[in-house]
């Protein structure tokens, strides 16, 4: 015999299928109790990362981070990819006098 799924119905009735192991909801309902994390808001980047465009992206994502609307793994994530990007910029000659 099987454990069946507690959650009631607004008719009444309860679900009838049965509960997954070490749990009192079927996969549903079980689903139901706890729905997914809502999704972090997007980081808009410029299209040229120039020092204006990078202090742009750092300004939003630090922003975004403060008003919780994004994880601080993702935000350690962007801030990594500035950084290296950063790095790894061509090196504009300098005029000759």
């Amino acid at each position: 015999m099987y454990n069946e799924c507690r959650h009631v119905m607004p008719s009444g009735l309860h679900c009838q299928s049965p509960a997954m192991r070490g749990s009192s909801f079927c996969y549903f309902h079980a689903r139901a109790q706890h729905p997914a994390p809502p999704r972090e808001a997007r980081i808009e980047m410029p299209a040229l990362l120039d020092s204006k465009g990078t202090q742009a992206v750092v300004h939003r994502t630090l922003e975004a981070l403060a008003a919780g609307r994004i994880s601080t793994r993702r935000a350690a994530v962007l801030l990594y990819g500035l950084q290296i990007s950063s790095r790894h910029k061509p090196q504009t000659p300098v005029p000759e006098p």
